[in-house]
Protein backbone atom coordinates (compact mmCIF):
# COMPACT_ATOMS: atom_id res chain seq x y z
CA UNK A 1 0.00 0.00 0.00
CA UNK A 2 2.92 2.40 0.44
CA UNK A 3 4.45 1.81 -2.40
CA UNK A 4 1.45 2.16 -4.21
CA UNK A 5 1.10 5.34 -2.69
CA UNK A 6 4.58 6.15 -3.71
CA UNK A 7 4.25 5.52 -7.61
CA UNK A 8 0.81 8.04 -7.34
CA UNK A 9 3.35 10.53 -6.21
CA UNK A 10 5.72 10.18 -8.95
CA UNK A 11 2.63 9.77 -11.41
CA UNK A 12 1.79 13.12 -10.18
CA UNK A 13 5.50 14.34 -10.33
CA UNK A 14 6.18 13.21 -13.71
CA UNK A 15 3.04 14.22 -15.10
CA UNK A 16 3.59 17.88 -13.87
CA UNK A 17 1.94 20.15 -12.21
CA UNK A 18 0.16 23.30 -13.11
CA UNK A 19 1.42 26.32 -11.78
CA UNK A 20 -0.35 28.29 -8.34
CA UNK A 21 -1.70 30.69 -10.97
CA UNK A 22 -2.56 28.85 -13.40
CA UNK A 23 -4.86 27.12 -11.17
CA UNK A 24 -6.16 29.95 -9.79
CA UNK A 25 -7.93 30.22 -13.13
CA UNK A 26 -8.54 26.42 -13.79
CA UNK A 27 -12.27 24.80 -13.35
CA UNK A 28 -13.49 23.21 -10.49
CA UNK A 29 -12.87 19.52 -12.13
CA UNK A 30 -8.78 20.88 -13.44
CA UNK A 31 -8.48 21.45 -9.58
CA UNK A 32 -9.95 18.63 -8.55
CA UNK A 33 -7.40 16.31 -10.90
CA UNK A 34 -4.36 18.11 -9.25
CA UNK A 35 -5.22 17.15 -5.99
CA UNK A 36 -2.52 14.86 -4.42
CA UNK A 37 -4.61 13.62 -1.30
CA UNK A 38 -4.79 14.07 2.65
CA UNK A 39 -1.83 15.12 4.12
CA UNK A 40 -2.75 13.53 7.68
CA UNK A 41 -2.38 9.93 5.94
CA UNK A 42 0.49 8.34 4.55
CA UNK A 43 -0.81 5.94 2.45
CA UNK A 44 -3.49 8.32 0.86
CA UNK A 45 -3.29 6.51 -2.29
CA UNK A 46 -2.78 3.05 -1.86
CA UNK A 47 -6.11 1.88 -3.56
CA UNK A 48 -5.56 -2.07 -3.31
CA UNK A 49 -6.83 -3.74 -6.13
CA UNK A 50 -6.47 -1.25 -8.94
CA UNK A 51 -3.47 -2.53 -10.94
CA UNK A 52 -1.23 -0.43 -12.80
CA UNK A 53 -3.91 -0.43 -16.10
CA UNK A 54 -6.56 0.63 -13.56
CA UNK A 55 -4.98 3.24 -11.93
CA UNK A 56 -3.82 4.86 -15.26
CA UNK A 57 -7.97 4.33 -16.43
CA UNK A 58 -9.57 5.47 -13.36
CA UNK A 59 -7.10 7.27 -10.69
CA UNK A 60 -8.72 10.67 -10.52
CA UNK A 61 -5.49 12.63 -10.90
CA UNK A 62 -4.87 10.74 -14.27
CA UNK A 63 -7.85 13.01 -15.59
CA UNK A 64 -9.28 10.51 -17.97
CA UNK A 65 -12.94 10.88 -18.68
CA UNK A 66 -14.69 7.41 -18.35
CA UNK A 67 -18.99 5.74 -18.75
CA UNK A 68 -20.53 4.92 -16.03
CA UNK A 69 -22.10 0.74 -16.94
CA UNK A 70 -26.18 0.64 -16.78
CA UNK A 71 -27.55 -2.36 -15.14
CA UNK A 72 -31.21 -3.06 -14.82
CA UNK A 73 -31.90 -4.68 -11.16
CA UNK A 74 -34.76 -6.10 -9.83
CA UNK A 75 -37.40 -4.46 -7.94
CA UNK A 76 -37.73 -7.11 -6.22
CA UNK A 77 -34.43 -7.49 -4.87
CA UNK A 78 -33.32 -3.54 -5.11
CA UNK A 79 -34.54 -0.78 -2.78
CA UNK A 80 -34.74 2.99 -3.90
CA UNK A 81 -34.68 5.75 -1.66
CA UNK A 82 -35.49 9.51 -2.53
CA UNK A 83 -36.40 12.63 -1.11
CA UNK A 84 -39.83 13.94 -0.15
CA UNK A 85 -39.66 16.18 -3.71
CA UNK A 86 -38.52 13.35 -5.84
CA UNK A 87 -39.90 9.62 -7.13
CA UNK A 88 -37.36 7.39 -9.18
CA UNK A 89 -39.29 8.30 -12.56
CA UNK A 90 -38.35 11.82 -12.29
CA UNK A 91 -34.90 10.88 -10.89
CA UNK A 92 -34.16 8.62 -13.94
CA UNK A 93 -36.07 11.39 -16.14
CA UNK A 94 -33.24 13.77 -15.08
CA UNK A 95 -30.48 11.34 -15.82
CA UNK A 96 -31.35 9.66 -18.94
CA UNK A 97 -33.00 11.47 -22.32
CA UNK A 98 -36.65 10.20 -22.83
CA UNK A 99 -34.84 8.42 -26.50
CA UNK A 100 -32.18 6.47 -24.01
CA UNK A 101 -35.00 5.25 -21.15
CA UNK A 102 -36.65 3.50 -24.44
CA UNK A 103 -33.83 2.00 -25.35
CA UNK A 104 -33.42 0.71 -22.74
CA UNK A 105 -36.85 -0.53 -22.20
CA UNK A 106 -36.79 -1.89 -25.92
CA UNK A 107 -33.33 -3.94 -24.47
CA UNK A 108 -35.23 -5.73 -21.43
CA UNK A 109 -38.19 -6.63 -23.66
CA UNK A 110 -35.86 -8.13 -26.12
CA UNK A 111 -33.83 -10.25 -23.64
CA UNK A 112 -37.76 -11.12 -22.37
CA UNK A 113 -37.84 -8.70 -19.49
CA UNK A 114 -40.73 -6.63 -18.34
CA UNK A 115 -39.33 -3.35 -17.96
CA UNK A 116 -41.88 -2.56 -15.34
CA UNK A 117 -40.22 -4.94 -13.20
CA UNK A 118 -36.72 -3.48 -12.98
CA UNK A 119 -34.74 -0.22 -11.64
CA UNK A 120 -32.28 1.33 -13.90
CA UNK A 121 -28.52 2.02 -11.70
CA UNK A 122 -25.20 3.00 -12.94
CA UNK A 123 -22.26 1.03 -11.95
CA UNK A 124 -18.33 1.49 -12.29
CA UNK A 125 -16.72 -0.15 -14.77
CA UNK A 126 -14.19 -2.01 -12.59
CA UNK A 127 -16.91 -3.16 -9.87
CA UNK A 128 -18.47 -4.59 -12.55
CA UNK A 129 -15.65 -6.23 -14.42
CA UNK A 130 -13.78 -7.27 -11.05
CA UNK A 131 -16.86 -7.86 -8.81
CA UNK A 132 -19.94 -8.04 -9.74
CA UNK A 133 -20.00 -10.51 -12.46
CA UNK A 134 -18.30 -13.21 -10.09
CA UNK A 135 -19.89 -12.45 -6.80
CA UNK A 136 -23.68 -11.85 -8.76
CA UNK A 137 -22.74 -14.01 -11.18
CA UNK A 138 -25.98 -16.50 -10.00
CA UNK A 139 -28.44 -13.11 -9.73
CA UNK A 140 -27.38 -12.36 -13.59
CA UNK A 141 -28.16 -15.82 -14.65
CA UNK A 142 -31.75 -15.31 -13.00
CA UNK A 143 -32.09 -12.29 -15.14
CA UNK A 144 -32.35 -10.12 -11.49
CA UNK A 145 -29.71 -8.11 -13.07
CA UNK A 146 -28.89 -7.46 -16.48
CA UNK A 147 -25.94 -5.56 -18.09
CA UNK A 148 -27.52 -2.90 -20.66
CA UNK A 149 -25.10 -0.29 -21.66
CA UNK A 150 -22.36 2.50 -21.45
CA UNK A 151 -23.37 5.69 -20.95
CA UNK A 152 -23.75 8.33 -23.12
CA UNK A 153 -22.28 11.13 -20.92
CA UNK A 154 -18.90 11.27 -19.71
CA UNK A 155 -17.73 11.55 -16.11
CA UNK A 156 -14.45 12.63 -14.43
CA UNK A 157 -13.66 11.14 -10.93
CA UNK A 158 -13.28 12.94 -7.98
CA UNK A 159 -10.88 12.86 -4.94
CA UNK A 160 -13.23 10.18 -3.56
CA UNK A 161 -12.18 8.32 -6.73
CA UNK A 162 -15.73 6.53 -6.86
CA UNK A 163 -17.88 9.55 -6.93
CA UNK A 164 -18.40 11.09 -10.30
CA UNK A 165 -18.81 14.74 -12.12
CA UNK A 166 -21.15 14.68 -15.52
CA UNK A 167 -18.57 16.28 -17.59
CA UNK A 168 -21.12 16.20 -20.38
CA UNK A 169 -23.80 17.78 -18.31
CA UNK A 170 -21.94 19.58 -15.38
CA UNK A 171 -25.67 20.51 -14.04
CA UNK A 172 -26.54 17.03 -13.51
CA UNK A 173 -25.96 14.49 -10.26
CA UNK A 174 -22.68 13.73 -9.29
CA UNK A 175 -23.43 9.59 -9.44
CA UNK A 176 -21.13 7.79 -6.08
CA UNK A 177 -20.68 4.25 -7.02
CA UNK A 178 -19.81 1.16 -5.07
CA UNK A 179 -15.55 0.67 -6.19
CA UNK A 180 -14.45 -2.53 -3.81
CA UNK A 181 -10.79 -1.07 -3.55
CA UNK A 182 -9.05 -0.97 -0.01
CA UNK A 183 -8.25 2.82 0.28
CA UNK A 184 -7.10 4.87 3.08
CA UNK A 185 -8.67 2.94 5.75
CA UNK A 186 -12.06 0.79 4.14
CA UNK A 187 -12.92 -1.05 1.07
CA UNK A 188 -15.21 1.92 -0.72
CA UNK A 189 -18.37 -0.02 -0.74
CA UNK A 190 -21.58 1.30 -0.31
CA UNK A 191 -23.45 0.29 2.99
CA UNK A 192 -27.42 -0.49 2.19
CA UNK A 193 -28.51 0.63 5.79
CA UNK A 194 -27.04 3.97 5.01
CA UNK A 195 -27.84 4.13 1.56
CA UNK A 196 -31.78 3.11 2.96
CA UNK A 197 -31.90 6.32 5.23
CA UNK A 198 -29.35 8.54 3.02
CA UNK A 199 -32.29 10.68 1.34
CA UNK A 200 -34.19 11.00 4.77
CA UNK A 201 -31.09 12.05 6.53
CA UNK A 202 -30.81 14.76 3.96
CA UNK A 203 -34.15 15.86 4.08
CA UNK A 204 -33.97 16.21 8.08
CA UNK A 205 -30.88 18.29 7.36
CA UNK A 206 -32.07 20.15 4.60
CA UNK A 207 -35.33 21.44 6.45
CA UNK A 208 -32.74 22.29 9.08
CA UNK A 209 -31.22 24.56 6.83
CA UNK A 210 -33.84 25.98 5.11
CA UNK A 211 -35.21 27.14 8.23
CA UNK A 212 -32.34 28.78 9.48
CA UNK A 213 -32.01 32.21 9.03
CA UNK A 214 -28.11 32.64 9.81
CA UNK A 215 -27.17 29.23 7.96
CA UNK A 216 -29.42 30.81 4.90
CA UNK A 217 -27.90 34.58 5.27
CA UNK A 218 -24.40 32.71 5.10
CA UNK A 219 -25.14 31.24 2.11
CA UNK A 220 -24.13 27.49 3.73
CA UNK A 221 -25.68 24.93 0.98
CA UNK A 222 -25.45 21.11 1.87
CA UNK A 223 -25.50 19.41 -1.55
CA UNK A 224 -28.29 17.06 -0.72
CA UNK A 225 -27.74 13.29 -1.79
CA UNK A 226 -31.12 12.79 -3.40
CA UNK A 227 -31.57 9.33 -4.12
CA UNK A 228 -29.84 5.81 -3.78
CA UNK A 229 -30.39 2.24 -4.60
CA UNK A 230 -28.82 -0.66 -3.07
CA UNK A 231 -29.04 -4.33 -4.23
CA UNK A 232 -27.64 -6.76 -1.31
CA UNK A 233 -25.88 -9.93 -1.93
CA UNK A 234 -28.37 -12.10 -1.52
CA UNK A 235 -25.91 -14.94 0.22
CA UNK A 236 -23.84 -12.86 2.42
CA UNK A 237 -26.68 -11.12 3.77
CA UNK A 238 -27.45 -14.31 5.50
CA UNK A 239 -24.31 -15.09 7.59
CA UNK A 240 -24.15 -13.14 10.74
CA UNK A 241 -20.58 -11.49 11.11
CA UNK A 242 -19.87 -11.63 7.51
CA UNK A 243 -17.14 -8.88 6.37
CA UNK A 244 -18.40 -5.48 5.91
CA UNK A 245 -17.43 -5.24 2.02
CA UNK A 246 -18.97 -7.55 0.64
CA UNK A 247 -22.76 -6.32 1.78
CA UNK A 248 -21.81 -2.80 0.30
CA UNK A 249 -20.73 -3.79 -3.33
CA UNK A 250 -23.75 -2.83 -5.19
CA UNK A 251 -25.45 0.73 -4.77
CA UNK A 252 -25.44 4.08 -5.96
CA UNK A 253 -26.14 7.89 -4.62
CA UNK A 254 -27.37 10.75 -6.79
CA UNK A 255 -25.96 14.01 -4.87
CA UNK A 256 -26.97 17.60 -6.58
CA UNK A 257 -24.19 18.79 -8.18
CA UNK A 258 -22.58 22.05 -7.18
CA UNK A 259 -23.14 23.55 -10.41
CA UNK A 260 -26.88 23.62 -9.19
CA UNK A 261 -26.08 26.07 -6.39
CA UNK A 262 -23.61 28.32 -8.08
CA UNK A 263 -24.46 31.56 -8.91
CA UNK A 264 -23.22 33.42 -12.28
CA UNK A 265 -20.15 35.05 -10.62
CA UNK A 266 -19.14 32.34 -8.33
CA UNK A 267 -16.34 29.88 -9.15
CA UNK A 268 -15.81 26.36 -6.67
CA UNK A 269 -12.82 24.80 -6.04
CA UNK A 270 -12.26 22.32 -3.86
CA UNK A 271 -11.28 23.38 0.35
CA UNK A 272 -8.45 21.11 -0.39
CA UNK A 273 -6.80 23.06 -2.70
CA UNK A 274 -6.05 25.76 -0.43
CA UNK A 275 -3.19 22.97 0.76
CA UNK A 276 -1.49 23.15 -3.18
CA UNK A 277 1.98 23.82 -3.71
CA UNK A 278 2.87 24.19 -7.12
CA UNK A 279 6.66 22.35 -8.43
CA UNK A 280 8.21 26.22 -7.29
CA UNK A 281 6.41 25.53 -3.69
CA UNK A 282 4.20 28.33 -4.43
CA UNK A 283 0.86 28.05 -2.62
CA UNK A 284 -2.45 28.13 -4.96
CA UNK A 285 -3.48 30.04 -1.72
CA UNK A 286 -0.83 32.56 -2.43
CA UNK A 287 -2.25 33.15 -5.79
CA UNK A 288 -5.86 33.39 -4.66
CA UNK A 289 -4.82 36.04 -2.15
CA UNK A 290 -2.55 38.05 -4.89
CA UNK A 291 -5.52 38.38 -7.18
CA UNK A 292 -8.22 39.13 -4.99
CA UNK A 293 -6.47 42.25 -4.11
CA UNK A 294 -6.97 41.98 -0.65
CA UNK A 295 -4.39 41.67 2.16
CA UNK A 296 -3.65 37.67 3.78
CA UNK A 297 -4.74 38.77 6.57
CA UNK A 298 -8.36 39.97 5.44
CA UNK A 299 -8.59 37.34 2.89
CA UNK A 300 -7.63 34.44 5.64
CA UNK A 301 -10.65 36.20 7.52
CA UNK A 302 -12.95 36.02 4.67
CA UNK A 303 -12.31 32.40 4.62
CA UNK A 304 -12.82 31.21 7.62
CA UNK A 305 -15.91 33.51 7.76
CA UNK A 306 -17.58 31.12 5.30
CA UNK A 307 -16.31 27.93 6.08
CA UNK A 308 -16.41 28.10 10.43
CA UNK A 309 -19.10 30.17 10.67
CA UNK A 310 -21.61 27.86 9.45
CA UNK A 311 -19.92 24.73 10.60
CA UNK A 312 -19.97 26.35 14.28
CA UNK A 313 -23.49 27.15 13.84
CA UNK A 314 -24.52 24.12 13.00
CA UNK A 315 -22.80 22.22 15.65
CA UNK A 316 -24.11 24.63 18.77
CA UNK A 317 -27.35 25.19 17.11
CA UNK A 318 -28.34 22.13 16.23
CA UNK A 319 -25.97 19.65 17.46
CA UNK A 320 -24.50 18.14 14.41
CA UNK A 321 -21.37 17.18 13.29
CA UNK A 322 -19.60 16.54 9.81
CA UNK A 323 -16.55 15.92 8.94
CA UNK A 324 -15.76 18.93 6.59
CA UNK A 325 -12.15 18.18 5.52
CA UNK A 326 -10.38 19.56 2.28
CA UNK A 327 -11.95 17.19 -0.14
CA UNK A 328 -15.55 17.32 1.34
CA UNK A 329 -15.81 21.08 1.37
CA UNK A 330 -16.16 23.02 -1.98
CA UNK A 331 -15.74 26.78 -1.60
CA UNK A 332 -17.46 29.11 -3.86
CA UNK A 333 -15.09 31.97 -4.75
CA UNK A 334 -16.02 35.69 -6.07
CA UNK A 335 -12.95 37.38 -6.94
CA UNK A 336 -10.75 34.94 -5.94
CA UNK A 337 -12.32 35.19 -1.90
CA UNK A 338 -14.63 33.18 -0.23
CA UNK A 339 -17.68 34.12 0.11
CA UNK A 340 -19.56 30.44 0.91
CA UNK A 341 -19.07 27.38 1.19
CA UNK A 342 -20.88 24.26 0.44
CA UNK A 343 -20.78 20.73 1.98
CA UNK A 344 -20.97 17.06 0.17
CA UNK A 345 -20.59 13.68 1.24
CA UNK A 346 -22.64 14.97 4.92
CA UNK A 347 -24.94 11.93 5.03
CA UNK A 348 -22.65 9.22 5.56
CA UNK A 349 -20.61 11.15 8.06
CA UNK A 350 -23.24 13.18 10.04
CA UNK A 351 -23.00 12.87 13.77
CA UNK A 352 -24.97 14.10 16.34
CA UNK A 353 -24.55 15.06 20.05
CA UNK A 354 -26.39 12.46 22.50
CA UNK A 355 -29.26 15.35 22.82
CA UNK A 356 -30.03 15.81 19.47
CA UNK A 357 -29.24 12.10 18.90
CA UNK A 358 -32.11 11.06 21.21
CA UNK A 359 -34.72 13.22 19.37
CA UNK A 360 -33.76 11.47 15.82
CA UNK A 361 -36.39 8.92 13.69
CA UNK A 362 -35.25 5.43 15.12
CA UNK A 363 -34.31 4.49 11.48
CA UNK A 364 -31.67 7.13 11.69
CA UNK A 365 -30.32 6.18 14.71
CA UNK A 366 -29.61 2.78 13.48
CA UNK A 367 -26.55 3.84 11.14
CA UNK A 368 -25.22 6.51 13.31
CA UNK A 369 -22.66 6.14 16.38
CA UNK A 370 -24.23 7.07 19.68
CA UNK A 371 -21.53 9.63 20.43
CA UNK A 372 -19.88 9.96 24.36
CA UNK A 373 -20.56 13.30 25.75
CA UNK A 374 -17.34 13.89 26.30
CA UNK A 375 -16.36 13.00 22.35
CA UNK A 376 -18.32 15.73 21.15
CA UNK A 377 -16.10 18.63 20.75
CA UNK A 378 -13.30 15.94 19.17
CA UNK A 379 -15.51 16.74 16.08
CA UNK A 380 -14.09 20.21 15.86
CA UNK A 381 -10.75 19.79 17.56
CA UNK A 382 -10.14 16.82 15.16
CA UNK A 383 -11.57 17.39 11.43
CA UNK A 384 -10.97 21.05 11.45
CA UNK A 385 -8.45 22.05 13.92
CA UNK A 386 -6.05 19.22 13.78
CA UNK A 387 -6.94 17.85 9.76
CA UNK A 388 -7.22 20.86 7.82
CA UNK A 389 -6.50 23.64 9.64
CA UNK A 390 -3.29 22.58 11.35
CA UNK A 391 -1.72 22.15 7.82
CA UNK A 392 -3.28 25.44 6.12
CA UNK A 393 -1.46 27.45 9.37
CA UNK A 394 1.73 25.54 8.14
CA UNK A 395 1.16 26.89 4.53
CA UNK A 396 0.50 29.94 5.50
CA UNK A 397 3.45 29.91 7.80
CA UNK A 398 6.19 28.21 5.81
CA UNK A 399 5.42 29.74 2.41
CA UNK A 400 4.04 33.00 2.77
CA UNK A 401 5.85 34.39 6.20
CA UNK A 402 2.48 34.37 7.56
CA UNK A 403 2.30 34.46 11.65
CA UNK A 404 0.78 31.21 12.71
CA UNK A 405 -0.41 32.90 16.21
CA UNK A 406 -2.13 35.11 14.26
CA UNK A 407 -4.05 33.00 12.10
CA UNK A 408 -4.94 31.06 15.28
CA UNK A 409 -6.20 34.70 16.98
CA UNK A 410 -7.99 34.69 14.20
CA UNK A 411 -9.89 31.34 14.57
CA UNK A 412 -10.77 32.16 17.84
CA UNK A 413 -11.42 35.94 17.40
CA UNK A 414 -14.50 33.98 14.83
CA UNK A 415 -15.49 31.68 17.48
CA UNK A 416 -15.56 34.39 19.96
CA UNK A 417 -17.70 36.55 18.20
CA UNK A 418 -20.34 33.91 16.91
CA UNK A 419 -20.53 33.14 20.99
CA UNK A 420 -21.03 36.88 21.59
CA UNK A 421 -23.82 36.73 18.78
CA UNK A 422 -25.86 33.77 20.46
CA UNK A 423 -25.67 34.79 24.17
CA UNK A 424 -28.31 32.23 24.62
CA UNK A 425 -26.30 29.16 23.80
CA UNK A 426 -23.69 29.88 27.12
CA UNK A 427 -24.75 26.24 28.73
CA UNK A 428 -23.52 24.53 25.19
CA UNK A 429 -20.32 26.92 25.36
CA UNK A 430 -19.50 25.93 28.52
CA UNK A 431 -20.24 21.91 27.85
CA UNK A 432 -18.45 21.87 24.66
CA UNK A 433 -15.53 24.38 25.19
CA UNK A 434 -13.79 24.72 21.90
CA UNK A 435 -11.04 26.77 24.26
CA UNK A 436 -9.93 23.46 26.21
CA UNK A 437 -5.94 23.32 26.89
CA UNK A 438 -5.68 20.10 25.16
CA UNK A 439 -7.81 17.12 23.35
CA UNK A 440 -7.09 13.41 22.55
CA UNK A 441 -6.39 13.08 19.11
CA UNK A 442 -7.39 10.29 16.11
CA UNK A 443 -4.37 8.24 14.41
CA UNK A 444 -5.75 7.31 11.57
CA UNK A 445 -2.16 6.07 10.24
CA UNK A 446 -2.40 3.48 13.36
CA UNK A 447 -5.45 1.71 11.32
CA UNK A 448 -2.59 -0.07 9.36
CA UNK A 449 0.06 0.15 11.70
CA UNK A 450 -1.43 -1.16 14.62
CA UNK A 451 -5.45 -1.60 15.05
CA UNK A 452 -7.05 -2.96 12.02
CA UNK A 453 -3.79 -4.40 9.48
CA UNK A 454 -5.68 -6.41 6.51
CA UNK A 455 -7.23 -8.60 8.23
CA UNK A 456 -11.30 -8.95 7.15
CA UNK A 457 -13.61 -7.11 10.22
CA UNK A 458 -17.33 -7.19 10.58
CA UNK A 459 -18.08 -3.81 10.92
CA UNK A 460 -15.98 -1.00 9.07
CA UNK A 461 -13.17 -0.36 11.48
CA UNK A 462 -13.70 2.72 13.85
CA UNK A 463 -11.12 5.66 13.87
CA UNK A 464 -8.59 4.40 16.83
Amino acid sequence: EVYKGLYADCFIAAKGKLTADELADASYQQIEQQMDGHPWLIMNKGRIGFNYTDYIRYAPEAGNAVRLLWLAVSRSMAKFSCMNHLSYNELISSELDEETITHFNESLLLNGSDPTGYFFMPVHEWQWNNKLIFMFANEIAIKNIIPITFSDDTYFAQQSIRTFFNATHPEKHYVKTAVSILNTTLYRGLSPDKLKVAPMMAQRVSNIIQQDAYLKQAGFVLLNEVATLSYKHPHFRQITGSPYQYNEMLGVIWRESVMKHTKENEKPVSMAGLLYLDADKKPLLASFIEKSGLSSMEWVNAYLTAYLQPLIHCFYRHQMFFVPHGENVILLLKDYVPTRMVLKDFVEEVQLAPEAYKTTAEEIRKVLYEIPEEDVTLFIFTDIFDGFFRYLSSVLSTYMNYDEQLFWKQVADIINAYQQHFPELSARYKRYDLFAPGFRRFCLNRFRLVTSGYQESTDAPAVP
